[in-house]
């Protein structure tokens, strides 16, 4: 598994994760990812936005992020259809195993999955940050039930600048 970010002006570096992380070992990958990339991806006041997973949650997880001034996003439980990440993990499966491609090695799929997370072009990762305003919007439409993503693909960019006084930088970790 990996930990990636994408935000307003790049991704970041893939960090390999253990599939089982507990708060200390999420706090490691947030160092080496987090810390030394949130600007860099974000712009001068970026947001950190996580899922509420558990080590995510946790008191330390929150107290580390407190600790070094990282200002969140509140983000509901169980709300996977709001988080762009798992738009954009979709993407690169689509394109990782296009025509069929099997690979042979646990080796070879690494880079495959690399090739792709550092070609993925800097218009698609702002079209999914600005889309944030439509899938709430669609959300609180829906009474708070499930919204389909795919029916918000007419995101403009300008709304990026009227939704989000400072660039957001989206982070999550995907299978």
């Amino acid at each position: 598994m990996f930990w990636g970010a994408f935000g307003w002006n790049s991704v970041s570096d893939l960090v390999e994760i253990q599939p089982k992380s507990n708060s200390e070992n999420y706090q490691e990958v947030l160092k080496k990812g987090l810390l030394t990339k949130g600007a860099k991806l974000g712009g001068k006041g970026w947001i950190f936005q996580q899922d509420n997973a558990a080590n995510h949650g946790s008191k330390s997880t929150q107290d580390f992020l407190k600790q070094k001034k990282i200002r969140l996003l509140p983000w509901p439980s169980r709300s996977p259809d709001l988080n762009p990440i798992e738009n954009l993990w979709g993407i690169m499966l689509r394109q990782i195993y296009a025509g069929g491609v099997q690979f042979k090695s646990k080796k070879e799929l690494v880079e495959a999955i690399k090739k792709c997370w550092y070609s993925l072009p800097l218009d698609l990762l702002r079209k999914l940050i600005v889309s944030i305003k439509n899938r709430v919007f669609s959300l609180i439409k829906n009474s708070g039930d499930y919204i389909n993503y795919k029916a918000l693909h007419h995101v403009k960019n300008y709304l990026f600048g009227i939704f989000f006084r400072a660039p957001l930088t989206i982070f999550c970790e995907f299978p």
